[in-house]
């Protein structure tokens, strides 16, 4: 057997060993969008204005697995990030949980649910958190109460957080017999804010599959405006410039 033979073998056991570690090694779902990371306590993304969404926090019970979770940053939208399923490279999406009643009415296990705290912390001075909203995803339906829901409590620099729409510092948003759910709120100020999101699948519901399939959380970021002295002193200082110019001339 010749060089360039045993060459050719060489590389395609590399090839081999590569396709094989690559399989065995967590990365992206192949139908995830670009930039998904899985679902885990350190997991963080940077955005463009400074803000940097972290999770803090993370507990999945009997009902959901947290090896198939995944992080997206939502496309074009700042400060956004969006939890899903997949179950491994180059699978296909699936719900985050969900429970079939096979006829009649049921009542839902009560460890199908997942707790995530998500850290929006501001890196750059100047830079604050005025607001979080939160959606949910997936199939539910109506008439025993809610099947599908998510409280969220924040958090902030400042304390505990009330403001608009979230008074009681919650944010709650429940599937009933609809395919989406938000709520959102907005507050003073904040260089921090953290959201614990609970999520389950609940109460008593009729035949058929109830779902949580994405969870999105979003949170809003202004820059501090600049003082009216500074505004002034910096126009100040250049009148002084441009007369210093005109003497010399």
């Amino acid at each position: 057997m010749g060089k360039r033979s045993h060459m050719r073998i060489l590389l395609a056991i590399a090839a081999v060993l590569s396709l094989v570690l690559g399989l065995a090694r967590p990365g992206v779902a192949a139908n995830l969008p670009s930039g998904a990371i899985a679902l885990s306590v350190g997991a963080s993304y940077t955005f463009s204005d400074g803000v940097q969404v972290s999770v803090t926090g993370l507990s999945c019970g009997a009902g959901v697995s947290c090896s198939d979770l995944w992080m997206v940053p939502q496309t074009g939208i700042s400060n956004s990030v969006i939890i899903e399923a997949a179950s491994g490279i180059g699978q296909p999406l699936e719900s985050i949980m969900s429970y079939t009643c096979p006829s009649g009415l049921c009542s839902v296990p009560a460890t199908t649910d997942l707790s995530v705290q998500l850290t929006a912390k501001s890196l750059v001075n100047g830079v604050y958190l005025t607001g979080a909203s939160a959606a949910i995803s997936g199939t539910a339906d109506s008439g025993y109460g809610a099947a599908v829901n998510m409280n969220e409590s924040l958090a902030g620099s400042g304390g505990a957080i009330s403001g608009a729409g979230c008074s009681s510092g919650q944010l709650n948003v429940t599937l009933l017999n609809a395919s989406t759910s938000s709520d959102a709120c907005t507050f003073a100020k904040q260089t921090y804010v953290q959201g614990t999101k609970d999520a389950a699948i609940s109460g008593m519901v009729w035949s058929g599959t109830y779902a949580l399939n994405t969870i999105t959380e979003s949170f809003s970021a202004v820059p501090e405006p600049a003082s009216m002295a500074s505004l002034i002193s910096g126009v100040v200082a250049l009148a002084a410039l441009r007369g210093r110019r005109r003497r010399r001339a």
